[in-house]
């Protein structure tokens, strides 16, 4: 069986393909309901976690989005 890797970006290259400050972006996958998907992929510099958001889960998540009452603020 084929496994296929999710296209993962940084937050700053997700903002950009999403059209969005890169702060919109690190507030999305830090919500605590429903937040961007997004996976741990290391410590930065020990106090910080970076992450990586996951492009293959973007569109549904949009879509969850736009049926809220007030988008994805």
């Amino acid at each position: 069986m084929k496994t296929t890797t999710p296209k993962l970006l940084s937050i700053p290259d997700a903002a950009k393909a999403l059209g969005v400050d890169h702060g919109t972006v690190r507030e999305w996958v830090k919500r605590t309901v429903d937040p961007l998907p997004s996976v741990v992929v290391g410590r930065g510099d020990g106090k910080h976690v970076r992450r990586k958001v996951v492009m293959s889960e973007v569109d549904e998540w949009l879509v969850r989005q736009a049926g809220k009452e007030g988008g994805t603020s």
